[in-house]
């Protein structure tokens, strides 16, 4: 987060001829919004606002035609920038929260805080989602589903985690 503006992805490539650009998403914001109006990129220490035209969500990646970007050559010009939106004006999650939000959360078990943990990232599967657990030097991988995922607390930064111990291989 750069000043109170959350990441949505990254401009990849174009496709196409006349401007539209792919973006690999981040954090599920895009994949799952069509509302959203506006985009931000970052240049130096400002933001630049962009109107989007158009917005077609694809598997782990989307096509997004932004209202001044008219061709390939314009479009090029934006390949490899972040594209942004300011937290106050996410829309509302259908979950409840953003996958950006569970980065740092800590697991917990039978309401015990598993110290030294924490959810270092979330891995796209196309059968779910994966909540990638670290300490720094060991990582766990435990499937977001709910046999092994219960409550998602953001306010409490905690994620509860069923059968904590089963996810350690054996020495």
């Amino acid at each position: 987060m750069i000043n109170d503006f959350i990441s949505l992805g990254k401009i990849t490539s174009t496709h196409g001829l006349k401007g539209v650009m792919k973006v690999a998403h981040s954090g599920g914001v895009l994949s799952e919004n069509q509302k959203i109006k506006f985009i931000y990129t970052k240049k130096g220490d400002s933001f630049l606002k962009w109107e989007i035209e158009s917005f077609t969500p694809l598997p782990n990646t989307s096509l997004l035609k932004l209202k001044k970007i008219q061709t390939i050559e314009e479009a090029e010009e934006l390949r490899g920038e972040i594209i942004y939106l300011p937290s106050s004006e996410f829309p509302e999650s259908k979950e409840g929260f953003y996958q950006y939000q569970l980065i740092g959360l800590s697991p917990v078990e039978d309401n015990k805080v598993i110290k030294g943990f924490k959810v270092k990232s979330i891995m796209e599967n196309p059968a779910h989602s994966i909540f990638v657990f670290s300490n720094g030097t060991q990582e766990i991988m435990v499937p977001y589903v709910d046999k092994y995922i219960g409550d998602i607390d953001i306010k409490n930064s905690t994620v509860e985690v069923f059968h904590w111990m089963d996810w350690f291989d054996e020495i």
